[in-house]
């Protein structure tokens, strides 16, 4: 397995966010709110560049959350995954919107259209990611059934359907978020996107008995991310041989 971490960028200022970097796997955040995105977006090429001078090693990108349904995505969703073919990366990650349609089917149709569309354009992968939820427009378990290539993210599922998406879809897994949920030991509330934890482990190694050997992406609360480097050389040295 490959152990990386995610890094967010702002696209107008990318330089700072991606110091010290060199020969560490990430998963590049671009701008979270596609509003954002489009009014930023022509620095793309600049980014590109700097990855490759920086020899940063980008194992994914994680996408604007612009809604897959929405008659702009084929205006920018091209661009994000062309954008994640030139960093180097194979996989851009997308996440499944909440449907505001009164057909949650015709909503889901139009979006599996697109994200068809968009994989007949690009030879990167194009996943979405695992969310809970029943308005989520594309639920996990219509993941495994559509046949998808999905990115799990164990804090936004239950721990028993990260187990069963490991046991019968292990081959559609395309890429690991991992963190733990639970009482966050800074805020003293509970969360989820916090340092590492025996349930963690215990999905690694489920990924390891299975053979599955891609790239997992340590994704943490702002106020954590000083644990994660030393929290990625500690998984890499646990089964970076696996």
């Amino acid at each position: 397995m490959i152990f990386g971490i995610r890094r967010a960028v702002e696209l107008t200022d990318f330089r700072k966010s991606l110091d010290g970097l060199k020969g560490i796997p990430i998963e590049l955040a671009l701008p979270h709110k596609i509003e954002e995105y489009l009014k930023t977006r022509q620095t793309l090429p600049d980014l590109v560049r700097h990855i490759n001078k920086k020899g940063i090693r980008c194992q994914s990108v994680h996408a604007p959350q612009g809604a897959i349904a929405d008659n702009s995505f084929m205006s920018w969703a091209p661009e994000v995954a062309q954008f994640t073919m030139d960093s180097g990366a194979r996989v851009v990650v997308f996440h499944p919107e909440q449907y505001n349609s009164s057909s949650r089917l015709y909503c889901q149709n139009i979006v599996l259209q697109r994200i068809k569309e968009l994989q007949s354009l690009t030879p990167v992968v194009i996943a979405v990611e695992t969310f809970g939820g029943k308005r989520r427009v594309l639920m996990p378990s219509e993941l495994v059934y559509h046949k998808l290539p999905m990115v799990l993210d164990v804090s936004h599922v239950r721990e028993e359907e990260s187990r069963e998406m490991i046991k019968i879809n292990v081959r559609n897994i395309v890429g690991i978020h991992i963190s733990a949920i639970g009482v966050d030991p800074k805020t003293g509330e509970n969360g989820h996107h916090l340092p590492i934890n025996d349930f963690c482990f215990e999905i690694l190694d489920s990924l390891k008995k299975a053979g599955w050997n891609g790239v997992v992406t340590l994704e943490y609360l702002p106020w954590h991310h000083d644990r994660l480097l030393k929290d990625r050389e500690i998984l890499e040295k646990r089964y970076s041989h696996s």
